[in-house]
């Protein structure tokens, strides 16, 4: 069974501006500490390739995920956490339909988990009881509003 964690936010710059910002790695040093994002190798100023591995700290764990989709309207990364929790971390960057945000983005902010553990990302498993579906979900969501900050700054 696969579990989803699933966030949206509208952002008032067209996708393409959005997902440049996105994948400037110089800029990811500035990331919110739930979601923080670097290289391996720091002096790779190249653009982020499919098949690259990353390493991302995230909610006081580090993984160390690969790219597996980096095309103009989605970017994912696939990591695990010792085998247990799997993960396909995706953000779609799509036209926004809502007619309050004309030329702007739908970034849609989702992962899917499976694995031994991925019960755990249900929504039936308190904080308590070890359930992170809450945390990830307050991660993401905090996540988006700064980029959506960030992005419409510039």
């Amino acid at each position: 069974m696969v579990q989803q964690v699933y966030t949206t936010i509208e952002i008032a710059c067209p996708p393409e501006r959005v997902r440049e910002f996105f994948l400037d790695a110089s800029k990811w040093p500035s990331w919110p500490e739930g979601i923080q994002l670097t290289r391996l190798d720091p002096k790779d100023n190249s653009p982020v390739k499919v098949g690259e591995k990353l390493k991302l700290l995230a909610g006081g764990t580090t993984l160390y995920p690969t790219i597996v989709t980096n095309t103009p309207t989605t970017v994912a990364w696939h990591g695990s956490i010792h085998g247990v929790i799997i993960g396909t971390h995706t953000f779609e960057f799509f036209p926004s339909e809502n007619p309050t945000n004309p030329g702007g983005t739908k970034l849609v902010h989702r992962e899917d988990f499976t694995g031994l553990l991925e019960f755990l990302m249900g929504g039936r498993w308190p904080a308590w009881a070890g359930g992170q579906r809450v945390a990830a979900e307050t991660r993401y969501a905090a996540f988006n509003k700064f980029l959506k900050g960030a992005v419409e700054g510039l």
